[in-house]
């Protein structure tokens, strides 16, 4: 486990946070440490392309942090923003360079051309 944010605090910050009704300063502080750890490694073709995914990946955390179940009995809330977290990157990156998905995979061989 990383050793910047601890899974126990997060967790302890969260419940604290949904007692409140919103995230409190120290469960900011983490998570956004936590997506500043996770985007370090990552490459881009831009500066500025690092900033538009940090940002994305911070908006999908806020929109989506009170969906975490701290009385689940497994309950991992750093796994949860983790993968929150790289969703969030590559949403925004996805995004960004308007990456769009094949709908259709074309065959070719002899007899013609199938779509699948």
């Amino acid at each position: 486990m990383a050793n910047y944010v601890s899974n126990k605090e997060l967790t302890v910050e969260l419940v604290k946070s949904k007692e409140e009704g919103e995230l409190t300063p120290e469960a900011l502080r983490m998570l956004m440490l936590m997506i500043k750890s996770i985007n370090k490694p990552l490459r881009y073709k831009y500066a500025m392309d690092r900033d538009d995914c940090t940002s994305e990946a911070m908006y999908v955390v806020l929109r989506r942090w009170k969906r975490f179940d701290a009385t689940h009995e497994n309950a991992n809330a750093f796994s949860y923003f983790t993968r929150m977290i790289k969703n969030g990157l590559a949403k925004g990156y996805i995004e960004l360079h308007d990456i769009k998905t094949v709908d259709k995979v074309s065959i070719n061989d002899q007899s013609g051309v199938y779509n699948i």
